[in-house]
């Protein structure tokens, strides 16, 4: 059994044997998995890509990572900030505008991978090694 049926069997029996109106006290649980996504990410990109800007880099992923499971689609995890500024975004006196942006992963270029990677960080921490 891989950790989605798992997880979706955790769900189902949660909905099965709660009532409507105890719903609200497992709100915590699935309100807090992107802070969860962040920790996980956090201690990836501090052995990686090193501890500069490795919680910013955790905090956009793991937002982007919750809006791919909100959304069913695939998002692109690093941005130039020309593009950032594009969007509308402030980069200051930032002047190298073709460089990636601090906040995006060097090495996780998509949400997809991102998944994976958390997917095999839970697994592994599942089998104790």
């Amino acid at each position: 059994m891989d950790i989605k049926d798992g997880l979706a069997e955790v769900i189902k029996a949660i909905i099965d044997n709660t009532k409507y109106e105890d719903l609200d006290m497992y709100q915590d649980i699935f309100e807090d998995r992107r802070s969860i996504f962040k920790h996980i990410l956090e201690e990836y990109f501090q052995k990686v890509e090193g501890r500069s800007c490795c919680v910013d880099k955790a905090s956009h992923v793991a937002y982007l990572v919750d809006k791919t499971l909100k959304t069913r689609e695939y998002y692109p995890l690093q941005e130039t900030y020309r593009e950032y500024r594009d969007k509308g975004g402030n980069i200051g006196g930032i002047t190298e505008l073709d460089e990636i942006a601090y906040w995006c992963p060097k090495t996780i270029k998509t949400t997809e991978d991102a998944l994976k990677i958390l997917f095999n960080s839970i697994r592994y921490k599942e089998s104790g090694e």
